[in-house]
């Protein structure tokens, strides 16, 4: 496939993009479902419309986040060590962005960031072992430009990362802070030990801050190509992360009384016993078969009974 295969997709992801409100100038993190868009080479695509909109002065950024380890290290995690050409495990965007000339990765041996453009050295310069896990958010939120977008699977995976950020802000302490780590590359390059000295947690309830980012015109919302979209201003969306979760910080909670993260791991929040253990137990079981259906035959999968397959 060659250029000429992709340019009309471009062409119309360029108008999809400026009709939504990105415009030049604009520094743009990227939250993407690159299937959703239903076109052809969908990443190089994308990423070159959005560059021909924003132009040489604004940036691209996508979350770049690898893996971490219960500590003290043990078996294979011992091995890995993060570095600025380990895959990023926050799909293909973002390994796409990874590997353009001229690219450049924060420091962060976790939640690493990539970006494009000359203003995207110095928005992720500092992003580091020490820093904030979404501090680049943080950055771009002060920046009259810094927007968000959404592209597909906006409730499968919700929301705008101004909510961590505002949890980090608010002082939510965690309990899996000091408990995970991954050893990485230092400038030096010798090896150091990351441990995790901030944390973010579950996003799966981000969905229900969207009708009070409509009604503070913090959003715009439409379609590129294929996929349903929301592009966020980072200034507004953070001021209404902080607004809500000052008033209730356990606005973001997922609805699952079995997700670990929302319900156990924060410092101010602990759900009742009675109420975790049995919906965790429930989440443990379903978990375990939904894996043992994907490891079957799928002619052993279509013959059986929909309540095995569905739930």
């Amino acid at each position: 496939m060659n250029v000429r295969d992709v340019e009309p997709d471009r062409e119309r992801l360029r108008r999809d993009l400026s009709a939504l409100g990105i415009r030049e100038g604009d520094h743009v993190v990227l939250r993407v479902s690159l299937r959703s868009l239903g076109i052809r080479r969908p990443a190089e695509t994308l990423v070159g419309a959005l560059l021909d909109v924003v132009g040489p002065s604004g940036s691209l950024y996508a979350l770049a986040f690898t893996r971490q380890f219960p500590l003290p290290l043990r078996g294979r995690a011992v091995h890995v060590v993060f570095d600025r050409d380990t895959p990023a495990e926050t799909g293909g965007l973002a390994n796409y962005l990874l590997g353009l000339p001229g690219s450049v990765r924060s420091r962060h041996p976790t939640n690493s960031f990539v970006g494009v453009g000359d203003f995207a050295r110095m928005t992720l310069e500092d992003h580091g072992p020490e820093s904030p896990l979404f501090d680049p958010v943080r950055r771009l939120a002060e920046h009259h430009r810094g927007k968000m977008l959404l592209v597909g699977r906006l409730f499968e995976s919700p929301g705008f990362s101004t909510v961590h950020v505002a949890q980090h802000l608010l002082g939510f302490g965690n309990r899996t802070v000091g408990r995970y780590g991954v050893r990485y590359r230092l400038p030096d390059g010798s090896v150091g030990l990351y441990v995790r000295n901030d944390a973010a947690g579950c996003s799966r309830g981000f969905h229900r801050f969207y009708p009070a980012y409509r009604a503070a015109g913090a959003i715009t919302e439409g379609r590129v190509a294929a996929a349903d979209c929301m592009l966020g201003v980072l200034s507004k969306t953070l001021s209404v992360d902080m607004e809500i979760l000052r008033r209730d910080p356990t606005f973001f909670f997922c609805e699952d009384l079995g997700c670990e993260s929302c319900r156990r791991n924060w410092d101010f929040y602990q759900e009742a016993a009675w109420r975790y253990w049995p919906a965790r137990a429930l989440r443990i079981l379903r978990t375990a078969r939904r894996r043992t259906l994907q490891g079957l035959p799928a002619f052993v999968r279509t013959r059986l009974p929909d309540t095995w397959t569905t739930r």
